[in-house]
């Protein structure tokens, strides 16, 4: 139920954010355009020509300007977009920033996996020591056939753990 929660947040919020920054971009883009069209012969349609940019229609825009005046609404559309990109940009790598600063600083540190301890060289000589062994030996509780060598991987024997209980997988291998 949780991973069904977490799945219908993260789309909302995918869909809240576009959303939000779409409409930030457009706001740029207008405000833009309209402020590269001050001075120029294009004053006074200025507003129409900067709404028709943002909505996604400037080649028509710049088709329906006087063609003494394309080059510079050309200009002006491109200047525009580039700078609503590169702000909304600059915005999402502070946030992206911000985002792993606040995971560094809130994952506890027991939850990390200490690789210093060493752990690794206490297997025997020719062993392969795949990190998927070495995380499931460590967990102890997977129920998984692991190379008897990545068993005794945490100092403890996983082996007799599971010998014990009553799992189908374990049974079905006949491994132990």
């Amino acid at each position: 139920m949780a991973s069904g929660i977490n799945a219908t947040f993260r789309q909302v919020g995918i869909a809240a954010g576009s959303l939000r920054w779409g409409r930030s971009s457009r706001a740029r883009v207008r405000d833009a355009v309209i402020s590269q069209l001050d001075a120029t012969p294009l004053t006074h349609t200025a507003h129409a020509l900067a709404h028709a940019i943002s909505t996604g229609q400037a080649a028509q825009a710049i088709a329906s300007a006087p063609p003494a005046a394309r080059g510079q609404l050309a200009a002006a559309s491109a200047g525009s977009f580039a700078s609503a990109l590169d702000e909304i940009l600059l915005i999402g790598a502070m946030l992206a920033f911000a985002g792993g600063v606040n995971a560094l600083s809130l994952i506890r540190q027991k939850d990390f996996i200490d690789t210093t301890r060493g752990e690794l060289a206490e297997l025997p000589a020719g062993a392969a020591a795949t990190s998927e062994a070495s995380l499931a030996a460590c967990v102890g509780d997977l129920a998984l056939p692991l190379h008897s060598a990545a068993r005794t991987q945490c100092g403890r024997n996983v082996t007799s753990r599971h010998a014990a209980s009553s799992s189908p997988r374990r049974s079905q291998t006949g491994e132990d």
